[in-house]
């Protein structure tokens, strides 16, 4: 009897299963590779000199239009609750208080200037041209 070779499993004595055995062994971990969630690490934390900067910004003159600053993956970013898809990230400039807009929007390469009073506290926020004021939070 002369041995047949399949694959590199030499076979004396009938066939084998093991190519199309391989194949479903591998078909089977591929996808348990691509259904395995992904690893998720702590997240970036903020710097400290960003905090003032959170929170509600309004503009009057456009009916109360609000915009709301956060740190989220890393980034300040603008949030509209009114428009949930829109996101305006900000990447810092060698002044603690201008950002430019990053790419993703149409504001992209527009200066973001943040305004603040004589005791240091963010008053407003220069975007888009228009002046949107900063809310404080109320006191009591």
């Amino acid at each position: 009897m002369i041995p047949a070779q399949v694959g590199a499993v030499v076979l004396v004595n009938g066939t084998t299963g093991s190519a199309e055995l391989g194949c479903d062994l591998g078909s089977i971990a591929r996808r348990l590779v691509l259904a395995a969630p992904p690893v998720i690490g702590a997240p970036e934390p903020m710097p400290g000199h960003y905090r003032p900067l959170l929170g509600l910004y309004v503009r009057p003159q456009l009916g109360g239009w609000v915009l709301r600053l956060e740190w989220r993956d890393g980034n300040l970013v603008f949030t509209s609750p009114e428009t949930a898809a829109w996101s305006l990230t900000l990447a810092p400039t060698t002044d603690p208080d201008v950002f430019l807009a990053e790419p993703g929007s149409d504001f992209a390469g527009e200066k973001v200037s943040f305004q603040r009073l004589a005791d240091g506290r963010v008053a407003s926020v220069l975007l888009m041209n228009s002046t949107f004021v900063r809310l404080e939070r109320a006191s009591g």
